[in-house]
């Protein structure tokens, strides 16, 4: 094996790694954490450096997440029988071939490196990957009824979530959100409503919630989960406070 194919193919197992880190992010982010939490746990997780706090906790709380997590150290620990492989054949290799020009070397380390500026800087490559992986997520973790959430954030003990509404819960099914009055009967503000290509971020009184409609809304965690007729999968540890 050359140097270079060696390099390559250590830079290919580091982008594996890096969508990994994505994809498992997002998914654990489908089951109500934040992007903060869920990424520093899944890189936690797929290094197997075995770093735990109290935040930890909230993987444990949840059947769904424990099975992810399960998922995540076993695809963390083929990839580190796989880069350290790798990394003892490179160094082989280098031992052999002693001197060699690095400018091979050097395009190859450089084009990882506009790959990952490229997925991590333009947010339409980003937001498209997302996408994918939530809907791939969604079929897999949710029933064909469920209405999938992400959390995009925590205030205290409510948060700013995105919703894919499959089925409309009872108490909206048919009513404008002045009839539903999410606000006083439920504490629900609702933001936006993107439905096919159209987006209103002017959402009014008039506005009804429909099967296919993604919403972002501001409320209790808890009150999302029951309204939208999902089952809550943690405890009260996914609280940030």
């Amino acid at each position: 094996m050359s140097l270079n194919v060696a390099i390559l193919i250590i830079v290919l197992l580091a982008s594996v790694f890096f969508i990994f880190v994505e994809v498992f992010t997002v998914l654990f982010m489908m089951t109500g954490m934040t992007e903060r939490k869920a990424r520093f746990q899944v890189i936690s997780m797929l290094t197997s450096t075995g770093f735990t706090t109290s935040e930890s906790e909230v993987i444990v709380s949840s059947r769904r997440r424990r099975r992810l997590a399960t998922i995540t150290m076993l695809f963390g620990y083929i990839f580190a029988v796989s880069i350290v492989s790798m990394m003892v054949n490179a160094i082989v290799t280098f031992e052999k071939v002693g001197n060699q020009s690095p400018i091979n070397t050097i395009i190859i380390i450089a084009s990882f490196g506009v790959f990952l500026l490229l997925i991590k800087r333009i947010p339409f490559i980003r937001d498209k990957f997302d996408n994918l992986i939530r809907k791939a997520g969604a079929r897999l973790m949710f029933s064909a009824t469920s209405n999938p959430l992400l959390v995009l954030d925590y205030y205290g003990d409510r948060a700013i979530v995105e919703i894919r509404i499959t089925e409309v819960p009872e108490p909206l099914a048919g009513k404008t959100l002045a009839e539903s009055d999410m606000k006083k009967n439920f504490g629900l503000h609702v933001f936006v409503i993107k439905r096919t290509h159209e987006i209103r971020h002017e959402v009014g009184p008039d506005d009804m919630l429909l099967p296919g409609d993604r919403i972002v809304l501001f409320g209790s965690l808890n009150t999302i989960h029951d309204l939208f007729s999902m089952r809550p999968s943690f405890g009260k540890h996914d609280d940030p406070g």
